[in-house]
């Protein structure tokens, strides 16, 4: 019989774990993978960007539920950062900002998995790889109607737990182990869940780039949903054959996702010379009069995508300056400063970085992150309904969560020590646990 039970050995499975393990309760992750923090390696490109000191929790996270800054209030408290910087110093990883983004020192995502996984040595944590989960229920009803321990089934084996942890990630990234299992288990336990969409990832344009596949430029772009503005970013730009991308597109296509499953138009408008405005682009192409349009463009712009908005605004790119009407130079000024695209997909979740949707956080406390319906069960991560921009701020939220969650899970642990029990359920057997060794736990593999 374990204390409490992880499923997920992700950055908010470890962070539950090592919490619980550290109030003093007997603690297991079950991970379907063959390691634990394949994602986290991956995080930042690999320099695991931890997390942010700017934080608008209206600007920086998504949710269908409408009182979603609250619960982020209540999970991560008023310096989350802080609290990040903290926990990792607490497991001996030393922290850098650069431009408001918090790094480990090292520039490694490993270093953190390294030290998450040595804190789960540390405390004794046993970690159960390949776990193919069959069924997780409860075993049974008190006589006073509450749940008792929960019962994970898996191939050949079965794990008893006081208290539950579900921490199973999103569908982003298959290659590294993002699946649909964990929804499988909330939908089992009756946990309401909101869509599941993909998030952080690439616009599909109803159009054809493949004249402009690949270039890439500074730009400003602006989501408007049913020809209402909805959100604007700016930043480094990237065309491909398929539409938009880039860190700017990224951070829009959380509220492009939710309208266009709410079957609604989505548009993009792009400003290519942001630093510029109009006049005085103007003036830049008219004191050029001799050189033929495309000539001038390139002073201003990527000459490739010159020659597509010339075309776009009907005017051969040979033409001289001197040559194009008013209308016609307007016509050109208004492509480069508002480029506008219709959207009409997202790039599916092999090229998105989270999971947009999941546990709907009304069925949360905040303050624990307890399902509400469920006595011993609880959730953290990208299960649930919030997704955040790039910048740190969805392992934020995986940490922290996973940290509240354990620290709860633990407590309730503690409250009830004297009715542990021994050697249920093949626990601690050296077939199951593998006894810490590098096959079993995965360590630094």
């Amino acid at each position: 019989m374990y204390d409490v039970c992880v499923i997920g050995g992700g950055a908010a499975g470890m962070s539950a774990a090592i919490a619980a393990a550290r109030t003093g309760s007997n603690v297991i992750i079950l991970e379907k993978n063959n390691k634990l923090g394949r994602k986290l390696y991956a995080t930042g490109n690999g320099r695991c960007n931890l997390s942010n000191t700017y934080m608008n929790f209206q600007k920086m996270y998504f949710s269908c539920d409408a009182h979603y800054e609250e619960f982020l209030s209540g999970v991560l408290g008023d310096t989350p950062a802080y609290g990040i910087i903290e926990f990792m110093k607490s497991m001996g990883i030393l922290t850098h900002g650069r431009n408001g983004c918090i790094y480990p020192m090292s520039n490694q995502a490993s270093s953190v998995v390294w030290a998450m996984t040595d804190q789960l040595k540390k405390y004794g944590v046993t970690v159960i790889l390949k776990a193919d989960i069959q069924s997780v229920a409860f075993e049974k009803q008190t006589e006073s109607g509450k749940n008792s321990n929960i019962v994970i089934k898996l191939d050949k084996d079965v794990v008893k737990a006081k208290s539950l942890i579900i921490a199973t990630g999103g569908k982003s990234y298959a290659s590294l182990g993002g699946s649909d299992s964990g929804y499988n288990i909330i939908k089992e336990l009756g946990v309401k869940m909101s869509e599941l969409r993909p998030a952080l990832c690439p616009f599909i344009a109803n159009e054809d780039f493949n004249d402009i596949a690949g270039v890439r430029a500074n730009a400003s772009a602006w989501l408007f949903v049913d020809d209402t503005q909805e959100a604007f970013e700016t930043g480094e730009l990237q065309i491909t054959d398929y539409g938009l991308s880039g860190i700017m597109i990224f951070n829009l296509s959380s509220i492009a996702g939710r309208a266009m499953s709410e079957e609604k138009r989505v548009m993009v408008r792009i400003d290519f010379l942001d630093k510029y405005d109009k006049a005085y682009i103007e003036d830049f192409i008219r004191t050029e009069e001799k050189r033929t349009i495309l000539g001038v463009l390139n002073g201003l712009i990527n000459d490739r995508l010159g020659g597509f908005l010339l075309k776009r605004a009907g005017i051969d790119t040979r033409t001289p300056v001197k040559e194009l009407s008013d209308a016609q130079i307007k016509a050109v000024i208004d492509e480069i400063k508002s480029f506008t695209v219709e959207i009409k997909g997202l790039k599916d979740y092999e090229q998105a970085q989270v999971t947009a949707g999941g546990i709907a956080l009304s069925e949360l406390d905040e303050n624990t992150m307890r399902i509400k319906k469920l006595e011993h069960v609880y959730a953290a991560g990208e299960a649930l309904d919030i997704d955040g921009i790039c910048g740190g701020y969805n392992l934020t939220f995986a940490i922290l969560s996973g940290k509240r969650a354990g620290e709860s899970a633990g407590a309730r642990a503690e409250e009830s020590a004297g009715d542990r029990m021994e050697g249920c359920a093949g626990a601690r057997t050296e077939e199951c646990v593998g006894a810490r060794t590098e096959e079993c736990a995965g360590y630094r593999t």
